[in-house]
């Protein structure tokens, strides 16, 4: 793998962890991690036994086994937001509900739609497809939705206040190696 590109893509076999990253999984609401990336996120990543929602270990646990997709929908949704709250991670999210749940693909990635343009979460390349294919379908210019997902307003005059807090807010940008984002600065 090389390792100077930008992370946009969760990878298909992860087996191990940067300290800042947070591998995301589908799980059953009892948290009884039995298979597939749930056995994975237990056994590798410090997921509990038992914490079938939400942040456990290096992991956060998205159920998927309990119904149809509109039952995933709400969970998915408090992950997205969960993850816009801790921008200093970065959530490979896997193929959640693909596995033992037994939903497609394209079942899956509509409800990560959001996610797409959050900066701090990766999807698997499948569902980035399937999102763009959506925003085709719908007329959407994902490019300039990603652009204005991710813009950040820079003061006309930069002191070393502004610039620190620009930098904060750009750390995981600078961190991820992702610079078409970065936001234009000029000190004169």
């Amino acid at each position: 793998m090389n390792t100077t590109l930008p992370k946009v893509v969760t990878p298909d076999h992860i087996t191990h962890l940067s300290a800042c990253e947070v591998f995301v999984f589908g799980s059953n609401l009892a948290g009884h991690h039995h298979g597939g990336a749930a056995r994975m996120a237990h056994e590798c990543f410090g997921a509990e036994w038992g914490v079938g929602v939400g942040p456990t270990g290096q992991c956060y646990a998205i159920p998927t086994m309990q119904g149809g997709i509109d039952t995933i929908r709400p969970y998915v949704d408090e992950f997205i937001e969960y993850a816009k709250e801790h921008p200093m991670n970065r959530f490979l999210v896997t193929r959640i509900g693909c596995g033992i749940a037994g939903f497609t693909d394209q079942q899956m990635a509509p409800l990560f739609f959001e996610a797409r343009f959050v900066e701090n979460i990766t999807l698997p390349l499948e569902w980035k497809f399937e999102i763009s294919e959506l925003c085709y379908k719908a007329g959407i210019d994902i490019e300039k939705r990603q652009e204005e997902a991710f813009h950040i307003d820079v003061p006309e005059v930069i002191t070393v206040e502004s610039l620190q807090e620009l930098c904060e807010k750009c750390t995981y940008r600078i961190g991820a190696g992702i610079n078409k984002y970065q936001p234009p600065i000029a000190i004169r």
